[in-house]
């Protein structure tokens, strides 16, 4: 009997390790990659739920307030959600955030940065800090 492979490759993913690479629909329209996101200081990558909008909000407001200061600081912030991409570019829009919000599409990035949730299998609420070399930083969950 031959096993099942998964679809999407599962990466530890641990402070010193390379974040997976990626490439998402943004509702800016363009097509980001790990590498488009990192800034001469990293990026933080936002996972947001979609199944509770209330506390994914208040997050997203939180990343906005303290964009400028992240951006001068070199670091990009860039949410990641498994919501539609229409509804992903309403909720842009409707808070007014200076950050691309990326859809993904089946949880896949979700997936390989371990910010799922189980057994939901939706976007989970976790924040990832990585270096301008991608390798991951530091790791919360909110």
């Amino acid at each position: 009997m031959l096993a099942a492979k998964a679809l999407y490759p599962v990466f530890p993913i641990s402070p010193g390790l390379p974040g997976p690479d990626f490439s998402l629909l943004s509702t800016t329209g363009k097509t980001m990659t790990l590498a488009s996101c990192l800034k001469e200081n990293g990026a933080i990558l936002a996972f947001f739920a979609s199944h509770c909008f209330s506390a994914d909000q208040k997050k997203l407001l939180q990343l906005k307030a303290d964009y400028s200061r992240q951006l001068a600081g070199g670091v990009a912030i860039v949410g990641i959600s498994a919501l539609n991409w229409e509804t992903l570019y309403e909720l842009r829009q409707t808070l007014d955030l200076p950050y691309p919000l990326l859809f993904d599409s089946c949880c896949r990035v979700s997936k390989q940065y371990r910010a799922i949730l189980i057994p939901k299998f939706v976007t989970g609420r976790k924040l990832i800090a990585l270096n301008a070399s991608g390798l991951v930083t530091d790791i919360a969950s909110f």
